[in-house]
């Protein structure tokens, strides 16, 4: 049985080689994929960052790939800007992820996601990231105004509390899409919209100000 694996970054290795850096159920892992930078090779297009891959590798502390297919590729939807900045974003924190989290469950959901983004790239990307932040250990606080204690209308997760500010102490009324986004476990298409641009960038406020992680979210 193939493993599967979504290819977060390739190098160059040797003349005519890549080393391919794969996050899985178990994990991130890397291996080399031989002659694959040779003309013709039919895994030339098989070994893409962005692709999701079916693959077999040998044992080993620097495996080597025996078998790969292409399970999910953007290739034909690239012409959609949204999503590239979308995948752009999902490679960035793949790349950073903390070693001691549930990788299966992490895999899992960034899978889904992928398989997801081209219907609705800002949403589904503002779900995720949304979501994610509890691989990052950030716990947003939803339950009172963390600024005067007030445990009702609450109506703002700001990014500079880390949490809920109430109807006095706050002024954007995004509560309820974070709270939604955060706990709710639904199919991508059946959340909540929002106007995603707002919302992106509240989100990536937040990222700076709770993880010091910039995602340049245009």
């Amino acid at each position: 049985m193939l493993n599967r694996g979504f290819i977060y970054k390739c190098l160059d290795y040797k003349e005519t080689s890549k080393i391919i850096y794969a996050y899985t159920l178990e994990g991130p892992i890397s291996f080399k994929a031989l002659s694959v930078n040779k003309k013709n090779s039919p895994l030339s297009s098989v070994l893409i960052t962005s692709n999701i891959i079916e693959y077999e590798i040998t044992s080993g502390d620097f495996p080597t790939l025996t078998n790969a297919n292409i399970y999910y590729s953007f290739m034909d939807k690239l012409s959609d800007i949204n999503l590239v900045e979308a995948i752009r974003i999902i490679i960035e924190l793949v790349n950073i992820l903390p070693n001691d989290i549930n990788h299966i469950k992490t895999y899992e959901f960034i899978e889904k996601t992928l398989l997801n983004l081209s219907s609705n790239p800002k949403k589904v990307l503002s779900i995720f990231l949304i979501k994610m932040l509890y691989s990052f250990g950030i716990n947003p606080n939803f339950k009172e105004c963390l600024k005067c204690g007030k445990k009702e209308n609450l109506i703002e997760i700001s990014p500079s509390f880390g949490g809920a500010l109430c109807n006095t102490c706050g002024s954007i009324n995004n509560y309820n899409i974070w709270s939604e986004y955060y706990y709710k476990k639904l199919p991508f298409n059946e959340y909540s919209d929002y106007n995603y641009d707002e919302l992106l960038y509240q989100i990536n406020e937040f990222y700076i100000k709770n993880l010091g992680i910039d995602l340049k979210i245009k």
